[in-house]
Formats: structure tokens, sequence, C-alpha cells
């Protein structure tokens, strides 16, 4: 949280897995997030993770209480010395419908959109040139990754393809988060968790 406030920030986001398993670490979780700030806000999208146990609804509405804005198939438009930048979601990629929002709809071509998408390999299906930028988690990196043979259990469809950092999808980019928490196995090994910053110029 510190390392994030320190970035100084125009826009948080959050790729999703804000739990692992159950209800009951909800509201310790948003606790925490609710002190998140940024001069454009705080977007989320829920993971996988949070769909568990049935909690997606107790997520969603935690994000909300919480001040972060949930972006599951809808979008904001941030606007500034005249140029203009929306942010849109989907949902999880194995848990939910995926649906393009309005924002990538009523932008025009000379409008960029940042879209949020938990699983990376939803830029797979993307095929809409206004999509500039893909952000996503899930992955972590992997977790455990050695030398020569990467990250032996990485949960994408695609290898180690969309394992972290900047990646090339068929139509558009998409950075992928090691994330700050673990899943199974609940270790990391060569792999540290990260927040990342990232910088947007106009192409």
């Amino acid at each position: 949280m510190r390392l994030a406030h320190s970035l100084n920030p125009d826009l948080l986001t959050l790729t999703g897995d804000s739990i692992h398993r159950g209800k009951k670490r909800v509201p310790g979780c948003m606790q925490e997030l609710a002190a998140l700030r940024a001069n454009n806000g705080v977007v989320a999208v829920p993971g996988n993770h949070d769909h568990y146990e049935n909690a997606a609804r107790t997520v969603r509405d935690g994000l909300r209480q919480a001040g972060s804005a949930d972006l599951t198939s809808c979008g904001i438009t941030l606007q500034r010395d005249g140029e203009t930048l929306h942010v849109a979601g989907v949902g999880d990629y194995w848990r939910e419908e995926r649906k393009l929002p309005r924002a990538p709809e009523g932008s025009n071509r000379r409008e960029s959109v940042l879209l949020l998408s938990h699983n990376p390999d939803y830029v797979e299906r993307i095929r809409d040139d206004r999509v500039g930028l893909v952000l996503s988690g899930h992955t972590h990196g992997g977790q455990c990754v050695f030398p020569i043979i990467g990250a032996p259990i990485l949960p994408s469809r695609y290898g180690q393809k969309y394992a972290s950092g900047l990646c090339q999808g068929p139509w558009a980019k998409v950075f992928v988060t090691r994330g700050v928490g673990a899943a199974f196995p609940p270790i990391r090994f060569g792999y540290p968790a990260e927040v990342a910053l990232l910088t947007l110029r106009s192409a």
C-alpha cells in the first residue's frame, strides 16, 4: 500500500483475485483497499479466485464500499489536455461472460481503450483496434520460476507466452503483473511479487 501511494499514480488498477478463498476474508481485504488513493481513482475487475465459494457479489459490494469502481462490462472516460482515454473491463475469462463494454463501442478510432481483464488469455479473442493495451494478472508470473524451464505451473492455455510483463497478443498488447500475493502453492521462487507502474504515451 505504501509503495503504491509513493508512486503517485494517476490511476490505480486492480486486476482481480482480491481474496483466495471464502467470503470471510473480504471485509479485512476491503478495509485495506479502502486506503488506496489515486488522482483519477481506483478501478477493478474481479478474478477467478474472487468467485470461489460464491464470493463474487460480496467482493463487488466490498470494492464499491472501498471506493473502487468495478468495471466489469462497463467503463469510464478520462480526459487530459484534449486527449481521451477510455478505461473498461470484462468479466473473468473462466467464470463470467466476457463482453466488451460500452466504452470501446462509444470510442472512435482516434481514442484509446485501456482494458482490464483478469486472465491474459482473453487477449487472444480481441479483434478491436481501439484496445491499445490490456492489463491482467492471474498467472502471478508462475510464482516459482527456474532457469531454463521457466515456470512449471502457469494457468494459461498458451504456455509461457503470458507469464508476466508486456506481451504481444494477436491484436493488442497485454501487461501481465506478477501481483502482490500467491495462490497454490503459497510460495514464490525466482519471481517476486510486484507493484507495477506503467507510463502511457500516445502512439
